[in-house]
């Protein structure tokens, strides 16, 4: 979910000095702080890597194992101890489940297909990731609000459906509901993924 990922951004410069020609490495300092946004909006020109060739080969079994067996909950906590903001924490947690799912269900993907998911063509269109989660997020509350109709509802004249959707957000069940949509939908998209991979070819 990192934005700093410009080409300004390199960790690693290479040089070559001496009569052999052999190469140095030097290690670079670079900005980390919108490593963490609080917001899903993402486009190509964050990621600069997105053009490089390497992102157009298969991702190796090795990198692949790794993202599958990340502890996404661990993570979690441990960025609740540094203070990091919530909201930062859960458009990493998003990204991360979103990453692993992708990756566990859908070999044939690479870096390349992952990122044009998750990054907007243009700054007005939402991404595939952004249009799954805003569906989620409203089917999850209309869900806790048909399920507690007297508490949203019932006593409440003045307040719309609407306005019980909107309260739902704030509702201490949502985060589980939302959660456990979001896995299963995440899930049926890769599953989807792998059809139209299958017809293809």
């Amino acid at each position: 979910c990192s934005k700093i990922g410009n080409d300004g951004n390199i960790l690693v410069t290479e040089s070559f000095s001496g009569p052999t020609g052999n190469p140095s490495y030097t290690l670079i300092p670079i900005d980390h702080g919108y490593c963490l946004p609080d917001c899903l909006q993402l486009n190509s020109y964050n990621w600069a890597w997105t053009c490089w060739p390497q992102v157009k080969e298969k991702i190796h079994p090795n990198v692949r194992k790794s993202i599958i067996e990340t502890d996404i909950a661990l993570d979690v906590s441990i960025l609740r101890t540094l203070n990091i903001r919530e909201k930062c924490i859960d458009v990493f947690r998003i990204f991360s489940l979103f990453l692993q799912i992708i990756c566990s269900k859908c070999s044939h993907l690479n870096l390349l297909d992952i990122s044009n998911f998750i990054c907007r063509d243009d700054d007005d269109s939402l991404s595939v990731l952004e249009k799954i989660v805003i569906k989620i997020k409203w089917k999850s509350a209309f869900q806790i609000v048909r399920g507690h109709q007297t508490h949203f509802l019932g006593h409440h004249d003045e307040k719309s459906p609407q306005n019980a959707l909107t309260l739902a957000l704030y509702h201490s069940l949502f985060v589980g509901t939302f959660w456990d949509m979001l896995r299963t939908a995440f899930e049926n998209f890769a599953i989807a993924q792998n059809l139209n991979y299958q017809n293809q070819k």
